[in-house]
């Protein structure tokens, strides 16, 4: 049960993580909140960081199939 608990966590985390992901390439568009220089690293880094969870929570949910 805890593992099914932890996989609904990091796909709870996962969702937040695109939604902030959103807001900032919004406001990026619209000229309110960062530079393109900031908002490019900050894209970088939350690729690696989605793929990494999406990695993670696919080999979880396998793992709790079989």
């Amino acid at each position: 049960m805890s593992g099914e608990l932890g996989v609904l966590f990091d796909a709870i985390n996962a969702l937040g993580v695109v939604g902030l992901l959103g807001f900032m390439v919004l406001a990026f568009y619209r000229g309110d909140l960062i530079a393109r220089s900031v908002l490019d690293r900050i894209l970088e880094v939350y690729e690696q960081r989605l793929t990494a969870l999406v990695e993670e929570i696919l080999e979880k949910l396998e793992r709790i199939v079989q």
